[in-house]
């Protein structure tokens, strides 16, 4: 058995700004895993939100390419701790390897994902929903109570579901019920970690005083207490690059939805490789939001089809 990598460079078609950063390039990891004929590959998509810089990754790719049989593949993945995105890469491999990459063959499509729309001029929203029209929802950047305006701008040029992230943007209690109120009227499916993860009992307070369901996404990574994230949320992102890959997602989506809580699966910025990988599990949630390679100037995939703003493999 042999582990390779290659690092790619990805252009984005437009500035990806969050409420804690931005960028117009992002760079993954694709990882091979070859032994005889079969060969089964996986993206790492690092995030800095939790820690994972590319020194970290090239410095666990060392000890990994070391790594020349699949028994001490199995070994390493169970015991070491390694960055959740390069796990993922490693253990959607993997898996594809012992299903001998047969895991798609049954699947087809379509699958409805949210489009998003990062935090921009309000000038660039109507050609930038003209460009991106034909999803059944579109899930908008913003940072805090201030960005109510490009909710409202939004809503002048389409009438489809809206999906909120303020990737914890929100820094009171105050202005965030605020905020709920001012989009009760709005058609908002939900509203995605308003506060930092940290802020636990401020979830628990607002759980039940809010119009609009709250959604888990920082709070939850690989590990989780469900009973907790209940307290806090209506439903939760499941991402395979924060959990670690398709095994821990497909056990962190049956035990959430044990909790009575709605699950989303959700992407970083990835090709369609690291998408198809998603899309595995697409019938086992409630929402997909799996965009990755739609917010690329260009896929060095061809894994995923976008058609009438449906996915399909």
């Amino acid at each position: 058995m042999k582990i390779t990598y290659q690092k790619i460079k990805l252009e984005l078609a437009v500035t990806w700004k969050i409420s804690r950063n931005s960028s117009d390039i992002k760079e993954n990891y694709i990882i091979k895993i070859q032994n005889g004929d079969i060969e089964a590959y996986g993206e790492c998509a690092p995030n800095i939100r939790y820690g994972e810089t590319h020194e970290i990754i090239k410095n666990k790719l060392e000890e990994i390419l070391k790594i020349d049989t699949i028994i001490d593949l199995q070994r390493y993945l169970a015991q070491s701790n390694i960055p959740h995105s390069l796990e993922c890469a490693l253990q959607n491999a993997h898996y594809k390897y012992k299903k001998q990459n047969k895991i798609f063959q049954d699947k087809k499509g379509p699958y409805s994902t949210s489009f998003s729309i990062p935090i921009m001029e309000l000038s660039k929203i109507p050609s930038y929903l003209e460009k991106n029209k034909g999803f059944d929802s579109y899930k908008i950047k913003i940072t805090n109570l201030a960005d109510i305006k490009i909710i409202n701008e939004v809503r002048k040029y389409t009438d489809k579901k809206i999906r909120i992230d303020a990737n914890e943007g929100f820094l009171s209690k105050e202005d965030y019920l605020e905020f709920d109120n001012l989009i009760k009227n709005l058609n908002i499916e939900f509203v995605e970690q308003p506060f930092p993860a940290n802020k636990t009992d401020w979830y628990q307070e607002i759980k039940n005083k809010v119009n609009i369901p709250i959604m888990g996404d920082e709070s939850i990574e690989k590990e989780a207490n469900f009973a907790e994230l209940a307290a806090q949320f209506h439903s939760i992102n499941i991402k395979l690059q924060k959990c670690g890959g398709i095994p821990q997602a497909k056990k962190l989506i049956k035990d959430a939805k044990k909790h009575g809580l709605k699950v989303m699966l959700g992407c970083m910025i990835e090709t369609s490789l690291g998408i198809r990988d998603a899309l595995y599990l697409a019938e086992s949630v409630d929402y997909l939001d799996l965009d990755g390679p739609l917010l690329l100037k260009e896929d060095p995939f061809n894994y995923i089809e976008l058609k009438n703003g449906n996915l399909y493999f």
